[in-house]
């Protein structure tokens, strides 16, 4: 003999499917649902009232449906509850939360050297070269009355050359250790000015009215035992 839906998701079956909920650690879940069993066992009689359920389902233990439902339906419906129970600002769309980090480490050592050897002959040569000083008498002063009155003369050649001549530059070993870290944090959200105000506002409402956790739920429980016929009471 056929059965409608609310002999199916009764009492017993929603407390077994929200004890599921615990054990598998959605305790939000589980508290809100719990909370309201009377009412959503109410709320299936209300709108499932003559929907029939599938016969395999009619000789089953309480257990058995409970636990095909979760199965069905458990982290779906958890994402679901997550994702409209979420803390926002309904009036923002768009956010940035993110960490950047940036660590540098390693190391370089320096080891060996190099040498300068100059070699050659390096020549200076002086041809008539000095310094010469000039005066004037007293009566005459002018630019052109101006005579040799000194001079220093230094002729002939100076060679200057190397002979088994080295210069080395060493080092000993060196090593630098560069250890770097950098951590950027940034957090941005607000509105990006694509909507305006009323326009978040009614999708707001648009979601809310047309995403309700509680029917949600349930009809979620029915799509997994329904049998797609209605009882005709005529």
């Amino acid at each position: 003999m056929a059965v409608v839906i609310p002999n199916i998701l009764n009492d017993l079956t929603y407390e077994t499917i929200f004890d599921l909920f615990n054990d598998e650690g959605f305790q939000t879940e589980y508290y809100v649902l719990e909370r309201f069993k009377d009412e959503i066992v109410a709320y299936t009689e209300m709108m499932y009232d003559t929907l029939y359920a599938m016969d395999y389902l009619e000789d089953k233990s309480t257990s058995i449906r409970a636990n095909m439902i979760y199965m069905c339906i458990g982290n779906s419906f958890h994402k679901i509850f997550e994702a409209l129970t979420t803390q926002y600002d309904p009036l923002e769309n768009f956010f940035t939360h993110r960490l950047l980090t940036d660590s540098t480490n390693g190391s370089n050592t320096r080891t060996g050297g190099y040498s300068d050897t100059p070699t050659g002959t390096k020549t200076r040569s002086f041809t008539n070269y000095g310094n010469v000083g000039q005066g004037t008498t007293f009566e005459s002063y002018g630019d052109g009355d101006f005579r040799n009155i000194s001079k220093t003369k230094a002729d002939g050649t100076v060679n200057e050359g190397y002979s088994n001549y080295s210069e080395t530059r060493s080092y000993n070993s060196m090593k630098d250790d560069v250890l770097s870290t950098k951590s950027v944090s940034e957090n941005k959200n607000g509105n990006s000015g694509i909507f305006s105000k009323q326009d978040l506002t009614t999708r707001e409402i648009a979601l809310r009215l047309k995403h309700r956790i509680i029917p949600i739920f349930v009809r979620m429980c029915v799509d997994v035992v329904n049998k797609g016929v209605w009882k005709d009471d005529d």
